[in-house]
């Protein structure tokens, strides 16, 4: 039909606050963001993260950090689908996880290389509404209601749901100091959920301007 629709922003700001006594520490952090597109259905979300974690390990050139996070992140409407109107994007009525991060750093000797790695195992649930095929557009939703009930369409909801179970995420990073203003580095991360698998790489160059 021509119709274009998607391009979906998430515009918000978060607020933190952290403790660290170089051995040990806590933060707590909470969210909120609103999102708009085209001809997509508008939608909110809050999220509240919290957590700690300790110094296992320690030397000149390495060091080991375990600790427990916990979220919750909750999703105004459901816009996990494709249909016209909808953002394609995971957003839960509610999502609650708590993991275990554990990560690694290490450096050179002449500290020009560095380098970590983080995974996070842990257990998540979450629960999405029903969903509206066209959640943006009345007269469409209400044509295709018409058609499930004489019989020519399937449905014009999409049913919600409830999932529990184990998550993970990871990330490898590693960063080069090309001069002492001037680092190159790359990472990879993955996280994944049920149906949600996220992988995302990136490379960087950064550069300290003036006397910063």
């Amino acid at each position: 039909a021509g119709d274009a629709w998607g391009g979906v922003v998430k515009t918000g700001g978060i607020g933190q606050i952290s403790y660290d006594d170089g051995d040990v520490g806590v933060y707590g952090q909470a969210e909120y963001n609103k999102y708009t597109g085209k001809n997509v259905k508008d939608n909110t979300s809050i999220e509240i993260n919290t957590g700690g974690y300790y110094k296992a390990f320690e030397n000149e050139n390495s060091d080991l950090q375990v600790g427990v996070n916990l979220n919750y992140t909750s999703y105004d409407n459901n816009q996990n689908y494709f249909t016209f109107g909808h953002g394609g994007y995971f957003s839960p009525q509610r999502f609650v996880s708590v993991a275990i991060p554990i990560k690694y750093e290490g450096r050179s000797s002449t500290g020009k290389f560095s380098y970590s790695v983080e995974a996070a195992p842990g257990y998540q649930n979450y629960r999405q509404d029903d969903a509206d095929y066209f959640p943006n557009n009345p007269d469409l939703q209400a044509d295709l209601a018409a058609d499930v009930a004489a019989g020519t369409a399937e449905a014009a909801v999409y049913e919600g749901n409830t999932s529990s179970g184990v998550g993970f995420a990871g990330e490898a990073k590693a960063e080069y100091k090309l001069n002492d203003t001037t680092s190159l580095g790359g990472s990879v991360r993955f996280n994944n959920f049920g149906d949600f698998n996220e992988t995302a790489a990136r490379v960087y160059l950064t550069h300290i301007f003036g006397d910063w």
